[in-house]
């Protein structure tokens, strides 16, 4: 039987595919992303999870946190890049993802947590 999924489980999958990015990504440069496809295919998949759940949390919850909807629309577009046009995804946007804004993403997540009060 299927379970209807709530905001809360679309959340802690996005933080926890935040985490695992963190921690693969740590210290990592370009070329690690480059030499190492079991990396870069980690980072990728953990990438794909987190646009498909940010696609099903409410439109007006994410704006209500941060106004930007074009922000929400690069994640989920990412996520369709991913996975549907998966060669004109570069390792070196993957790899800026990964590094340089993936916090800036925690940090919104955080405040949809706190402010929809989630364990």
């Amino acid at each position: 039987m299927y379970k209807k999924r709530e905001l809360e489980n679309y959340l802690v999958d996005i933080k926890e595919k935040i985490a695992k990015i963190k921690s693969k990504s740590k210290d990592k440069k370009l070329q690690d992303f480059i030499d190492d496809e079991d990396l870069e295919i980690i980072v990728e998949h953990s990438l794909m999870i987190i646009g498909e759940a940010i696609s099903k949390i409410p439109q007006e919850v994410l704006l209500k946190y941060y106004d930007n909807s074009s922000y929400w629309r690069q994640i989920k577009d990412m996520r369709n890049l991913l996975i549907h046009q998966y060669w004109g995804v570069s390792i070196e946007m993957v790899f800026y993802v990964a590094t340089k804004k993936i916090e800036e993403l925690e940090s919104y997540i955080d405040k949809i947590i706190i402010g929809e009060n989630i364990q």
